[in-house]
């Protein structure tokens, strides 16, 4: 895996933990959200941690964060509202202050449902939108995708 430096996004809740691994160009990166909080789901699972391995070996700048509540991320559970949130701040913490130009918004499960639901919210800033096993029984999925 390309070694990550360990980053502190300001979220809503406040501080999100994240891991970020840098790469040569910066015009495509990978924004990668993970499993269920309240199912031991975090950033260091292994299918969170095999797409940014993957994105490494394409070349591509990756950031893995964890949602707030989990580890040492700040606030607690917000049942998949407040989590969209923290999406939106780790987005525009890639673009804003990483300075990609788009973003390949990816999730595993729980983490797929709230990537889908915030892409709906930033449309415009995203290249793609990847979802694993998306937990769509967990919330009221868009009837449109961007």
């Amino acid at each position: 895996m390309a070694q990550e430096k360990v980053i502190t996004i300001q979220g809503p809740a406040g501080h999100i933990e994240g891991r970020w691994a840098e790469a040569e160009q910066t015009e495509l990166g990978v924004l990668m959200c993970h499993p269920h909080p309240l199912h031991q789901g975090t950033m260091n699972n292994k299918v969170v941690t095999t797409v940014t391995r993957t994105a490494a070996g394409l070349g591509l700048p990756s950031l893995r964060f964890n949602f707030r509540g989990v580890g040492e991320s700040e606030g607690v559970h917000d049942h998949g509202k407040g989590e969209q949130d923290d999406v939106l701040a780790a987005l525009d913490y890639v673009l804003n202050t990483l300075g990609w130009k788009k973003v390949i918004l990816a999730g595993f499960s729980f983490g797929a449902g709230m990537a889908c639901l915030a892409a709906c919210r930033a449309p415009d800033q995203l290249a793609a939108l990847v979802l694993l096993a998306p937990a769509v029984h967990h919330f009221d999925a868009p009837n449109t995708l961007p």
